[in-house]
């Protein structure tokens, strides 16, 4: 049986380079926010951090640690016009805050668990081939991010979860079988690897989020960040982010019958 992390190697391949542009944690911000009326030159909101970010723990997330990431970000957020969208940019400070929460939840649990992560595994994990144009900052975050997917992942074998098997899969081709007869009907075997791609890839998603949904069970969190910005947000930010995990149970139990989007192909 193929271990957890090698089922996930395909994926990885194909994903690695989406991945390190999503790292950046970017908000699909409407586009609305774009506009004059929307924008400020007011440098309060995109400023550096000068105070803790978190307690996880009784663990600080510093100012520093912040700041080393959102120096990349907030270039991401300027307008043409040189202004900043001051809800957007509090919106994704809040964001980059939760993520710096639930890394330092998975370093804990790594250092408990007495899992390591190696500059070589990373090297792999990246396939040593960084986008042209990327910056160090980016590249430093890149490898700082498939640090924690690669720990993630090892956090979660430990828990053996069941393997995607081809019986799942044809359960879902099955199921949702109308949806590949167009432009003309297409034959399990000619779906088979599109289809378990996307479950793999919606599987990895999920087990991920319940492990973080574990371990934020287990901590002490005070997002500091996120009372600070409330204010200011069009709707309130609470100091620890609820996660609902994805729906699977639908895909794995041939007792359920919920829709669940058919891959691209």
């Amino acid at each position: 049986m193929l271990k957890y992390s090698q089922r996930l190697s395909n994926f990885r391949q194909r994903a690695w380079l989406r991945s390190v542009a999503s790292s950046l944690w970017l908000l699909s911000a409407p586009l609305f926010l774009s506009s004059p009326a929307f924008a400020s030159n007011d440098s309060s909101a995109d400023a550096p951090e000068t105070e803790v970010i978190a307690i996880v723990d009784g663990d600080e997330v510093s100012p520093e640690r912040f700041n080393s990431i959102w120096k990349a970000q907030v270039q991401s957020l300027r307008l043409k016009n040189g202004q900043i969208p001051e809800v957007a940019t509090r919106a994704q400070k809040v964001q980059l805050s939760e993520f710096l929460i639930e890394e330092l939840l998975l370093e804990h649990e790594g250092e408990q668990q007495k899992i390591e992560v190696s500059e070589q595994q990373i090297d792999a994990e990246l396939r040593g081939r960084p986008p042209p144009g990327i910056s160090n900052q980016e590249l430093t975050y890149a490898r700082r991010k498939a640090r924690l997917d690669l720990l993630c992942e090892r956090l979660i074998e430990q828990k053996n979860p069941a393997p995607l098997t081809e019986e799942t899969i044809r359960q879902f081709y099955e199921r949702h079988h109308d949806r590949f007869r167009e432009p003309e009907p297409k034959p399990f075997e000619a779906v088979k690897d599109s289809i378990a791609r996307e479950l793999q890839e919606l599987l990895h998603k999920t087990h991920r989020a319940r492990l973080i949904d574990e371990l934020r069970s287990r901590a002490t969190i005070k997002n500091m960040l996120a009372d600070r910005q409330a204010p200011y947000l069009a709707r309130p930010v609470t100091g620890q982010a609820q996660r609902k995990p994805e729906k699977t149970d639908s895909i794995l139990s041939p007792r359920q019958n919920q829709s669940v989007p058919a891959p691209s192909h």
